[in-house]
């Protein structure tokens, strides 16, 4: 009975079956033979009936049981997808959303394999090519939470920089990202420089004053940290050389935010160093003479 699946009105070529629905011939002779034979599946009738047809499983209105499952036809849907979208080079692919997958019958790949992200569908697909996956249009979710993936950004962009030692990276700002790709990055992070840099290499000893976007200096104990960076900077033996200090050396090295948090070098003082005893009067008198 299986020759019954191709002597049905309307349907000229093998081709043809690609529009035809499961429901259309559940009730007719074609039907009974897909019911018991190929477990209600249209597409797996055809494919396993017509072996020297080149059948795209994915144009079907149901791809086969388990179609998905085989990486080499997730290769072969991305092949064909390639051709029919014409992309020309390994690059073009960045350009290219879901809907463009999900439109050409890759919906059901995307949802119950990828979380409807094209990017790491294509990245799975091709994985001899080396991705720079920010240059999707949109990254996979939760992409940027892991630390091999920041890095892989901040390899590309300390190359695009010029960037060559730690150091480089207190010079970092919201454009550098959005000028190499990366602004999903600084989005993730609220556009908080410092974070991003701190969080993706913290095995290194930051000082997040120095960062060129100061909001490293939220937390009182970034406060103490760089008031006592500054104390050995400044190569000062006792706490009480703080009172013939001006506020501006404070603010040229990157304390700005700290001296308008408390006002006048007495506060801040007295607020990081409870423990020791300071005169309020010294401050005004040295700042006099």
């Amino acid at each position: 009975g299986s020759e019954k699946v191709v002597e049905r009105s309307g349907v000229k070529s093998l081709g043809d079956w690609y529009h035809v629905k499961p429901i259309d011939v559940v009730q007719d002779e074609v039907g009974a033979v897909i019911r018991t034979e190929y477990n209600w599946s249209l597409s797996e009738a055809l494919v396993k009936l017509y072996p020297e047809h080149e059948w795209h499983e994915w144009r079907f209105n149901k791809t086969p049981n388990g179609f998905w499952a085989s990486p080499l036809n997730r290769r072969r849907y991305f092949e064909w997808l390639q051709a029919k979208l014409g992309l020309k080079t390994m690059e073009d692919w960045y350009g290219v959303q879901k809907v463009q997958i999900a439109k050409n019958g890759g919906n059901g790949l995307l949802t119950h394999y990828y979380n409807q992200s094209a990017a790491r569908a294509i990245m799975e697909a091709f994985p001899e090519h080396k991705w720079q996956p920010w240059k999707f249009k949109r990254v996979p979710m939760g992409f940027w939470n892991e630390v091999k993936h920041r890095k892989l950004f901040f390899d590309f962009l300390a190359e695009a920089r010029g960037f060559t030692s730690m150091e480089d990276w207190y010079k970092l700002d919201v454009d550098d990202f959005v000028q190499n790709g990366g602004s999903s990055i600084a989005v993730a992070f609220n556009n908080r420089i410092p974070d991003i840099v701190m969080q993706t290499y913290p095995e290194h000893e930051w000082k997040p004053w120095m960062f060129r976007r100061t909001m490293g200096l939220r937390r009182m104990e970034d406060h103490r940290a760089f008031m006592d960076w500054l104390f050995k900077k400044l190569g000062m033996k006792d706490l009480s050389e703080w009172y013939h200090t001006p506020s501006v050396v404070i603010r040229e090295h990157g304390g700005e935010p700290i001296m308008r948090k408390y006002g006048d070098r007495y506060e801040v003082l007295a607020a990081l160093y409870p423990e020791h005893s300071w005169d309020k009067m010294s401050f005004k008198y040295f700042e006099n003479n």
